[in-house]
């Protein structure tokens, strides 16, 4: 792990070099906006949503707060699905609210695969987010479209894009006949080939630990009596990058209920060129975007050697790293990851020097070390935790960069 010692170009907050450094940081996003919203909300079209979740009335709760918005009901919910009349209303609802320039909102839906949870020789592939900048007449159900990839060659040629939805894995403590057993177990999100990262360009991400009310229920199997759940977010994701897949992150409300208002702890933040559905959904199949997991706005801008967050690229030099952080809450950490790994961490102390009120850090460093292919990624904890537990953090989309051989 790298100390902080060995970091290049930092500045005092009082120097004359902050501004030249803040400068730098947002050049490679001089052509971008900064944009928020919901990409996982439902309303009374859901089976499992609060019969108060009318939908006119949740997309008016997030007009004011948040730049765009999509609803993305259940397709099938156990007995329940979403018909074709159905969906045309949703459409109808989201082309007629939508305002470009304004408040942006984008028509979609949640594939949703029968629950087999913890079923042993069966495949779960839980959901799939779905969002079109021109909605299809109808919507590709679970139970025609049943593998990610058959629904992913639907999705894109349509002209649709989806990400992944609150993926975690469950390590159970087991209690039974007096002995405990610890049991991991994991779902099938990705399977499916790499080549359909285009399509399913993003997913959730958290920190591990409860970020839901239903997080604490118990998990319910025939073989389970009585157990503690552990929710691992992280894992879920490394463990998708690790396997080569090309992920952005995103966060979202997954609002079923009136109590929980969409965007308002949890939301995506994208780089787009103008407030358009095209424009947004543009940014997010190229993962142009990060996952902000706090109440106030979190500006963050982050690149290697020019490249913004959500690029591949290829080079023979060391990767030069700048990050510029602008935060309406206290920085408590800075994490950067280069594969997985935490490669540099910074915790308040070590930010004392460079940031008068931990509320704006800049920094630039240079990977000496960059022998092969890498991916490198920031997290960002925050003063305080919401109401579960879970620490108030932000996660950059990875920048991939390759060593190019001479």
């Amino acid at each position: 792990m790298i100390t902080l010692l060995v970091f290049i170009g930092i500045v005092t907050a009082d120097s004359e070099d902050f501004n030249t450094m803040r400068k730098m940081a947002l050049e490679p996003y001089s052509e971008y906006h900064l944009y928020r919203g919901d990409l996982h909300v439902h309303t009374n079209y859901s089976a499992d949503a609060d019969s108060r979740q009318e939908i006119n009335s949740v997309i008016q709760s997030a007009k004011g707060r948040l730049d765009f918005i999509a609803i993305t009901d259940h397709d099938e919910h156990k007995e329940d699905v979403l018909t074709k009349d159905e969906w045309q209303q949703i459409v109808a609802v989201c082309q007629k609210q939508n305002c470009d320039g304004e408040f942006v909102v984008i028509p979609g839906y949640e594939w949703t695969s029968p629950d087999q949870h913890f079923k042993p020789g069966s495949k779960d592939y839980e959901h799939k987010i779905l969002y079109f900048t021109n909605p299809p007449d109808d919507i590709f159900r679970f139970s025609n479209f049943p593998t990610p990839e058959i629904l992913a060659n639907a999705v894109s040629g349509a002209g649709g894009i989806g990400h992944t939805p609150h993926p975690r894995s469950f390590t159970v403590m087991d209690l039974k006949d007096q002995q405990i057993i610890v049991k991991h177990y994991e779902r099938d999100y990705w399977d499916y080939g790499h080549a359909f990262s285009s399509t399913f360009s993003n997913a959730e991400v958290y920190p591990n630990g409860p970020l839901y009310q239903y997080d604490f229920d118990k998990v319910e199997s025939d073989d389970i009596k009585e157990e503690s759940v552990q929710i691992s977010w992280e894992f879920e994701i490394q463990k998708a990058l690790s396997m080569g897949y090309k992920l952005g992150f995103v966060a979202t409300s997954d609002t079923h209920w009136p109590t929980i208002i969409p965007g308002q702890e949890r939301c995506s933040v994208v780089f787009a060129k103008e407030l358009t559905r095209k424009s947004i959904l543009d940014a997010l199949k190229v993962r142009r975007n990060y996952a902000e997991i706090c109440p106030e706005n979190i500006d963050v801008f982050f690149s290697i050697s020019g490249h913004i967050v959500g690029d591949e690229f290829e080079t023979t030099r060391n990767p030069c790293l700048i990050l510029n952080i602008q935060s309406e809450r206290e920085i408590h950490e800075v994490y950067i990851y280069k594969n997985n790994n935490k490669w540099i961490t910074i915790n308040k102390g070590d930010l004392s020097p460079f940031s008068s009120d931990f509320k704006e850090v800049s920094f630039t460093v240079e990977d000496n070390n960059f022998l092969s292919n890498s991916f490198y990624f920031v997290k960002i904890r925050l003063k305080g935790n919401n109401e579960y537990g879970t620490p108030f953090t932000v996660f950059t989309s990875p920048v991939w960069v390759n060593k190019r051989i001479e």
